[in-house]
């Protein structure tokens, strides 16, 4: 694009937007429109579209109209800057289409839902971050308890990863518990690396045992993986018998890796014992 064209589309959605700042709305989106028409896609598109639904229902279009706008918006420009400003109006909207009868509610209450729960994560993440900072067994117990009454599988799992900034022992039993119980296993995976975020010999005993139950092979790789934090001896002889006996290939390469990198002479005579078969 040529700088002259560019510095018209430049000036052309200064003076629509002029419009939307003097709250003249029928001319500002007629303007808007006009705009996306004559130069198509390019850097105010999403501006110029959040502008178009902002502007329709200052207008009183029919809520039905403004939601599935907002809506389309939101689809279509997901990163955009005005997303949450859509969302936060299309939730707006979408609560007095919910309101006014049952087929309203059908169509559009799972949308409205989704929308709550989004904006409650939001704030549970914030709070959990802000509990990172106090660190102490009320935080920890607060913490516990939103996981156990948490269904979101990612919400779980971004509760587990958070368990890694409290130093207790008790932390080290629950993180086990989570890595063998939860459902979900990507929750697990979680759990299990987080363990791996505690340098202490505590965690060979879980993680061994995680080594010895799970039959998912990622869960097994991932406890190999969190080993390595422990950064002593004590682990060669479980990851040598991990290299050498556990049933998925990809799980014995890991062992062999972290050998590797553990780096300490008894770890190199392991990764020879392997080499010659002993």
């Amino acid at each position: 694009m040529r700088n002259e064209e560019r510095q018209q589309i430049v000036e052309a959605y200064k003076s629509a937007y002029a419009l939307i700042l003097g709250e003249a709305w029928s001319e500002a989106l007629t303007t808007l429109e006009a705009f996306l028409s004559q130069y198509g896609s390019n850097s105010y598109t999403d501006d110029a579209r959040f502008w178009i639904c902002y502007a329709m229902e200052r207008l009183n279009y029919p809520d039905t109209e403004v939601f599935e706008a907002y809506y389309a918006f939101i689809q279509e420009f997901e990163g955009s800057q005005w997303t949450d400003d859509a969302k936060a109006n299309l939730f707006k909207v979408g609560q007095r289409l919910v309101e006014k009868n049952r087929k309203n509610r059908e169509q559009y209450g799972p949308i409205v839902d989704e929308l709550k729960q989004d904006y409650e994560n939001e704030v549970m993440i914030h709070t959990l971050f802000v509990l990172r900072r106090i660190r102490d067994e009320q935080s920890l117990e607060a913490v516990l308890k939103l996981y156990h009454e948490m269904k979101d599988a990612e919400m779980r799992k971004k509760i587990v990863f958070e368990l890694r900034f409290y130093d207790f022992p008790s932390v080290i039993d629950e993180l086990q518990e989570i890595a063998i119980k939860d459902p979900d296993p990507k929750v697990r995976e979680v759990a299990i690396s987080t363990l791996g975020r505690f340098s202490s010999s505590a965690v060979i005993k879980p993680l061994t045992s995680i080594l010895k139950s799970s039959e998912n092979p990622d869960e097994r790789r991932a406890a190999v993986i969190a080993l390595i934090r422990v950064d002593s001896d004590e682990i060669v002889p479980i990851l040598l018998d991990v290299a050498r006996n556990d049933v998925h290939v990809k799980v014995r390469t890991e062992a062999v890796s972290t050998l590797s990198r553990l780096g300490t002479p008894a770890a190199q005579e392991a990764l020879i014992e392997l080499l010659e078969g002993k």
